[in-house]
Order: C-alpha cells, then sequence, then structure tokens
C-alpha cells in the first residue's frame, strides 16, 4: 500500500504505528474520504502511444497529458 494511495494516508494519519483497535476506524476514514481524492482529483500522468520506424509501439508520458482522472473522463 505504500504507492501513491500510501503516501496520501501517511499524509494524514503519520507514520506511527496504529493500534489494532483503531483499524476500523482508520480503513472506515479512507475509504469514506481519501479513496476518492486518489482515485479522482489527483493528477497523474496518462501515455500516448507512439509507434517508431520499426512498428515497435512505445508509450510516452508527456507533461501536456498530465491531468486528474476526473478530467481525463
Amino acid at each position: 500500500m505504500e504507492s501513491k494511495n500510501g503516501a496520501v494516508v501517511r499524509k494524514h494519519v503519520g507514520y506511527t504505528h496504529i493500534p489494532q483497535r483503531f483499524d476500523k476506524k482508520i480503513n472506515d476514514f479512507c475509504t469514506d474520504s481519501l479513496n476518492s481524492y486518489v482515485n479522482f482529483h489527483r493528477p497523474c500522468f496518462f501515455h500516448e502511444t507512439v509507434t517508431d520506424a520499426k512498428d515497435k509501439e512505445r508509450k510516452k508520458y508527456r507533461y501536456e497529458h498530465m491531468m486528474t482522472p476526473f478530467e481525463k473522463l
């Protein structure tokens, strides 16, 4: 989980150990509050497929194609 989602969770929850008695509350908070932010409103790169002279497809990630998934919709 320590990827893009983990960075957002740690920003709000912190890096210390979370006691087991709070796991349900933390999970509910992440599900209700953070998932929509991470999934729709956080900028990401979208690739552009370019075919080279040997007919090999490559993916290019350009700054012009950086947007939120919500904008991409």
